[in-house]
C-alpha cells in the first residue's frame, strides 16, 4: 500500500455532515504523533458538550423505538445480520473472564454480556449514558480512562468505535494496557481512514465525522501504536457494515454544510437501503474486506 493509498495525504474542505454545525475542517497529518488529525480540534469542554449533546436519539428510555430496537438486539434475527454484515461492537463475540467495556455508551455490549454470564464492567463519561446503563442493572464507571483505578486487573478489554473520540489515543492504548492482566487480550475497532470507501466517498465519507472524531486510523498506524503501547500477537482485518456504506451515500447525496442530514434518522429509509446494499453488493463487500480495504478496521492484540 503506498503512502496516498494509506490516507497519508489528509483531505480538506470538511464539514459536520450530521448535527449541521457550522466550520470547515480538515484532516491532515499531525507531525508529533504522525497521526492524521482533525483539523482544527474543539478543546475538551467542548468536546463534552458535544457528546453529551451527541447522544443517540434511540437511547431515550421508555420510548417505543428503544423497545423496538432493544427486542431486535435480542433476537435470533440479528445474530444472524451480525454473521453475515460483520461486527464492529462485538456484539457476536465471545468472551472469557472478566471484560472491561472502554467507552460502554449506554450499555448495550455490558448487557449481552450480563446475559451470557460474563463478568463485566463498563468506563464511561457521559453523564446521562452512565444513568441509563446503571438503570439496567449493569456496572458502570463514571470515569475517564486514564483515571480508571480498577481492583484487580482484567482478562479482557474492549474498545469499540472508541479510540477515534480520545484526547490522546496513546495515552488511552497505555491506560488499556494498565487495566488489563499480562496476557489480557484488547479488542479495537474504529473506522479505516485508509481503507476502499474512505477514498471513493471523499469529503463525503460518514467516518470523518468532525467534530466528533478527533483522530483517524490506518491499519499501520493502528499497529504501531499498538505496539507503542505494549501489546504483542496484534491482528488486524476489516469489516464493511453496510449501515456505514448506506450512511456515506446519503451524506454523498443530501448533505449541505450547515444543515443536520436529517435523513440519516429516518428509519424507514435506512433500514431498506441498508439491507439492499448488503443484498447487492456482498461480494464486492466482501472482497475489499478480505483485502484489507473495508470501512471498519478489527484489531485484537495481547498485552506483552
Amino acid at each position: 500500500m503506498t503512502e496516498e493509498q494509506d490516507g497519508a495525504a489528509g483531505i480538506r474542505g470538511l464539514y459536520d455532515t450530521r448535527t449541521g454545525r457550522e466550520g470547515r475542517y480538515a484532516v491532515l497529518r499531525d507531525p508529533a504523533t504522525g497521526l492524521l488529525a482533525t483539523r482544527p480540534a474543539p478543546d475538551p469542554a467542548e468536546m463534552a458538550a458535544l457528546h453529551a449533546g451527541y447522544r443517540p436519539f434511540a437511547a431515550a428510555e421508555g420510548t417505543a423505538y428503544r423497545r423496538l430496537r432493544e427486542g431486535l438486539f435480542r433476537s435470533p434475527l440479528y445474530r444472524l445480520w451480525l454473521a453475515l454484515d460483520g461486527d464492529p461492537s462485538f456484539h457476536g463475540t465471545t468472551f472469557e473472564g472478566r471484560v472491561i467495556d472502554l467507552g460502554c455508551g449506554d450499555g448495550r455490549l455490558l448487557d449481552r454480556l450480563a446475559r451470557a454470564g460474563v463478568m463485566a464492567e463498563g468506563i464511561e463519561q457521559v453523564p446521562e449514558s452512565v444513568r441509563a446503563a446503571r438503570t439496567r442493572g449493569l456496572t458502570v464507571h463514571e470515569a475517564g480512562l486514564e483515571d480508571f483505578a480498577p481492583a484487580e486487573p482484567f482478562d479482557a478489554a474492549v474498545a469499540a468505535n472508541v479510540l477515534e473520540h480520545c484526547t490522546d489515543p496513546a495515552a488511552a492504548l497505555a491506560a488499556a494496557r494498565r487495566v488489563l492482566r499480562p496476557g489480557g487480550q484488547l479488542r479495537i475497532s474504529c473506522p479505516n481512514a485508509g481503507g476502499f470507501y474512505a477514498r471513493l466517498f471523499g469529503r463525503a465519507w460518514i467516518n470523518w465525522h468532525v467534530l466528533y472524531h478527533l483522530w483517524h486510523f490506518t491499519a499501520r498506524d493502528l499497529e504501531r501504536l499498538l505496539r507503542e503501547a505494549g501489546f504483542t500477537d496484534i491482528a488486524i482485518r476489516t469489516e464493511t457494515p453496510a449501515l456505514w456504506l448506506a450512511q456515506s451515500i446519503v451524506v454523498w447525496l443530501r448533505a449541505r454544510p450547515g444543515r443536520p442530514t436529517r435523513a440519516l434518522r429516518n428509519l424507514l429509509a435506512m433500514a431498506p437501503l441498508t439491507l439492499l446494499l448488503r443484498c447487492l453488493f456482498f461480494p464486492l463487500l466482501w472482497l475489499a474486506d478480505r483485502a484489507g480495504c473495508g470501512d471498519c478496521l478489527i484489531a485484537t492484540a495481547r498485552r506483552a
